[in-house]
């Protein structure tokens, strides 16, 4: 029972904590809620090895990291730029092609919209966010995108 408890009462104090850092060094909610989840399974299941004297919340932190690590090496995928600029608004023209890794979900939302042709309002609907939710995660995938083509 007090292992559950000290569980419980980790968990409550740093779920929370967890998972904004993990959305912001992922800058995507649904893999940020996955990677919460599994610092939490990875702390229940080592519970009875740690030493609940050491430092909790930097093991915590070190453990997302390397969960985020994974998550991204798991779930990478790579995109020319070159298939993008037919369409994209800034016409980003490049002539040898220039990879980038993005998440699956990232390049399946540009893939439905500048390769594919499907209309905000169809993708809003079937992710069941709003339009401006769309257009505001196209515009941040673009970003990064061009953010790191600019380095």
């Amino acid at each position: 029972m007090k292992f559950e408890n000290t569980f419980n009462e980790i968990a409550e104090q740093y779920y929370n904590a967890i998972y904004r850092y993990c959305c912001v060094k992922l800058d995507n909610e649904h893999a940020a809620k996955d990677c919460t989840q599994e610092v939490f399974l990875i702390l229940y299941g080592k519970m009875d090895k740690l030493k609940l004297s050491e430092n909790v919340r930097a093991w915590l932190y070190r453990t997302a990291d390397n969960v985020m690590k994974n998550y991204r090496r798991k779930n990478k995928i790579t995109v020319s730029l070159d298939d993008l600029d037919e369409t994209t608004e800034d016409n980003y023209s490049v002539e040898t092609p220039f990879e980038y890794i993005i998440f699956k979900d990232e390049y399946e939302l540009l893939d439905s919209y500048y390769i594919k042709g499907e209309d905000i309002g169809h993708i809003s609907k079937r992710l069941g966010i709003s339009k401006a939710a769309v257009s505001q995660r196209i515009h941040r995938i673009k970003a990064k995108i061009e953010k790191n083509y600019m380095q």
